[in-house]
């Protein structure tokens, strides 16, 4: 049925982009739905609000970034006192009170 509908309609577009191979962005948003345990909503993306979705997901990603740098902090030895003092992933308050990016790279 896409391959009736006129060349200029957005859906024979898009079909037109992946068959021509030049879809790298939606396998990539694809890879990311499935990785991350949201493959259901590629599959039946009508049954889902897209706020809810955007919500859940922004959420896990942060929930796996802040894992990660607690993961990457306990096994460096360089930062073994940053792990023993630090244990919240925030925005230390001293950061926000620098104005100047010089200033900054001298801390």
């Amino acid at each position: 049925r896409l391959v009736n509908l006129p060349e200029d309609t957005l859906l024979r577009e898009a079909y037109n982009t992946v068959l021509l191979g030049e879809h790298d962005w939606i396998v990539h948003v694809k890879n990311i739905l499935n990785y991350h345990g949201f493959g259901h909503i590629w599959l039946n993306p009508k049954s889902y609000h897209i706020d809810t979705i955007t919500t859940q997901l922004r959420q896990r990603l942060q929930d796996i970034y802040i894992q990660n740098w607690h993961s990457a902090i306990r096994n460096n030895s360089k930062l073994s006192v940053l792990s023993t003092l630090n244990k919240h992933y925030k925005q230390e308050n001293y950061l926000s009170d620098i104005k100047s990016f010089d200033i900054g790279r001298e801390i």
